[in-house]
C-alpha cells in the first residue's frame, strides 16, 4: 500500500480544515504549507480538487481561507482517497501489464482492494484530530 503525496497533503490540510470547524474560521493553503512546509502551489491544487467535490469552501477576502462544508464526522477517508484520486495505488492490478492476459494474483489483490475501501469508509475526518 502507497499513499501519495496528493493524499498526504490532503490530509494534512483537512485535519487542519476539521480542528477549525468548530469555529468556522477559514484558514489559508499559505498558512497551511508553511507550518508542514508543503509547497503551496501544490496544496492549493489540493484546495482546487476538494473544492470542487465540495468538501471545502473558499471564503473570500483578507481573512480568507478554506472552511469544510460539513462537519469532519460526515466526511470519510474513502472520500478523500477518491476525490484524490488514487485509489489505483492501492491495488497492483490497476496498472499491470498482465491484466489483460489474467493474473493468479488479480482475483487477491481486487479483494484486499476491497476490503481496504470498506475500512476507510469506516474512518471518519473527525478520528484524524
Amino acid at each position: 500500500m502507497k499513499i501519495t503525496k496528493n493524499t498526504d497533503y490532503g490530509l494534512i490540510f483537512l485535519r487542519e480544515l476539521a480542528l477549525n470547524f468548530p469555529d468556522q474560521k477559514p484558514l489559508a493553503t499559505s498558512e497551511v504549507a508553511e507550518n508542514y512546509h508543503i509547497p503551496e502551489a501544490y496544496l492549493r491544487k489540493i484546495a482546487y480538487q476538494l473544492k470542487n467535490k465540495k468538501i471545502i469552501k473558499a471564503k473570500e477576502g483578507r481573512k480568507g481561507g478554506y472552511v469544510l462544508t460539513r462537519s469532519p464526522e460526515k466526511i470519510t477517508l474513502d472520500q478523500i482517497i477518491e476525490i484524490l484520486g488514487d485509489w489505483t495505488n492501492f491495488v497492483p492490478c490497476a496498472s499491470c501489464a498482465q491484466l489483460n492476459q489474467g493474473c493468479d494474483f488479480s482475483n487477491f489483490w481486487q479483494e484486499i482492494g476491497s476490503d481496504f475501501k470498506s475500512y476507510f469508509k469506516s474512518i471518519k475526518l473527525s478520528d484524524l484530530i
